[in-house]
């Protein structure tokens, strides 16, 4: 089988790299390029369109045609409470979104702490193979039927390689590793591919022997040479070994398809019985936690407090610059605060 590939981006350890790293420190970056000044505040957060902020900005201030730089200023508040408004949707939402998610999680098995919904699944509990475990069991599965038939289709093109062509580390591990996993005997008589000696034999500098996977200087002469040392040690040429790798990359290649089959439809079938309980805590999910709503609420009422006595200072003034005295208000802005 196909040894394990170790990403490219794991070889930048050998390398200086500069700027943020954790996810944190790129949302702060991203921030970086907003200048400051009463004006150029951005409300925009960093998953937020500015576009977005500038055309609902422009728009709001079209509407309330503000005359001066006060009523300006008025204007431009009324549009960032509304844009603020907007987002106790979007948080509603997310919230919402998650709780789902993190329900279907739970009948599908892909939590670890103690279902909360024994309710939905009684009797389930570490008797049945989950979703979760069928899925994983899947991809793993599918990744090694890929492996094996990736390998084949690489050893049937080594001798129509010229000798020079680079191989990365991980590629040249799964070859060797394949011809020299087992003897066509049948007879278990394990190459040792990361062996010193071995390595060093086949042309692996002496500084990248504990770490040949890593280096990128293999070739496909290294790759044959190497095998022709484990041929030559199962008395066979270098043709025939590699003819009997690609046949048992191809044989076990077809045999995890045809575990890949077998999971697939037991896949489905664990789908289909989690089909009702998934309505189940979708539905019970539609409403964010009481928490959740308390705090919507306190906020979504405290923006609409605000909004509502902009827009009356806005209306105050209006009636001053054209003549007309406002009389005493109707209805009062009051703001309680509890525990004062």
């Amino acid at each position: 089988m196909s040894a394990l590939v170790k990403p490219e981006a794991s070889r930048a350890k050998r390398t200086r790299a500069t700027g943020p790293k954790t996810a944190r420190g790129k949302s702060l970056a991203k921030l970086n390029a907003v200048t400051h000044g009463l004006r150029s505040l951005s409300p925009v957060l960093p998953d937020e369109c500015p576009d977005d902020w500038t055309a609902h900005r422009a728009g709001t201030v079209a509407a309330l045609a503000p005359v001066g730089t006060l009523e300006t200023e008025l204007a431009d508040r009324v549009a960032l409470l509304l844009w603020r408004l907007r987002r106790v949707v979007r948080y509603e939402t997310a919230v919402t979104v998650a709780d789902i998610e993190v329900a279907v999680a739970h009948v599908r098995g892909e939590n670890d702490d103690e279902n909360p919904l024994s309710f939905v699944l009684p009797g389930r509990h570490h008797t049945h193979r989950t979703y979760a475990d069928v899925r994983e069991e899947l991809d793993y599965v599918s990744g090694c039927a890929r492996g094996f038939a990736d390998s084949r289709e690489q050893l049937l093109r080594l001798s129509t390689l010229p000798a020079e062509h680079k191989l990365d580390g991980s590629t040249a591990y799964a070859l060797l590793r394949e011809v020299g996993a087992y003897a066509p005997d049948g007879h278990e008589q394990y190459i040792d591919i990361e062996d010193r000696a071995f390595l060093a034999q086949i042309g692996v500098p002496a500084d990248w022997l504990d770490d040949a996977d890593w280096w990128d200087g293999w070739t496909v002469g290294m790759i044959r040479a190497g095998i022709k040392i484990i041929a030559d040690g199962c008395k066979l040429t270098e043709a025939a070994l590699t003819e009997w790798a690609v046949n048992e990359a191809d044989r076990t290649a077809a045999a995890e398809r045809r575990k890949v089959m077998r999971l697939e439809a037991e896949l489905a079938r664990v789908t289909a019985a989690n089909a009702g309980p998934e309505r189940v805590v979708r539905g019970r999910a539609l409403l964010p936690p009481a928490d959740v709503v308390d705090k919507l609420s306190r906020y979504e009422a405290h923006l609409n407090r605000q909004l509502t006595q902009t827009l009356h200072t806005l209306e105050r003034l209006r009636a001053i610059r054209d003549g007309n005295p406002p009389a005493p208000p109707a209805a009062l802005d009051v703001t309680i605060h509890a525990g004062h």
